[in-house]
């Protein structure tokens, strides 16, 4: 894991589910969920219906930082805190972060 790190949300809109992930460039990953999800192919397959169903109408959202190697379970604090591990509430269920 780089260091400093982005603790981020992509909120689907039309469901308000969640993603949330940690990158060092949150913008380039972004990208990468948004050319899966429209290519058909994202390893998330209730994010993916939902993308199919419901189209492309996202919010991204910073939520923490990562400034030290200690601080690297932020992202699994996240993922607790707004229930995005529960599947039908977010999309984090296939994650062991």
């Amino acid at each position: 894991m780089k260091i400093p790190t982005q603790v981020y949300a992509i909120r689907h809109n039309p469901t308000s589910k969640m993603y949330i992930g940690r990158s060092a460039n949150v913008e380039k990953r972004v990208s990468q969920h948004m050319k899966m999800l429209r290519s058909g192919c994202h390893h998330v397959e209730d994010m993916q219906e939902d993308f199919d169903e419901f189209g492309e109408d996202y919010s991204v959202f910073i939520l923490d930082e990562i400034t030290k190697w200690a601080e690297r379970t932020k992202e699994y604090y996240w993922m607790v805190k707004c229930g995005t591990y529960i599947r039908g509430v977010g999309y984090n269920y296939k994650d062991h972060a």
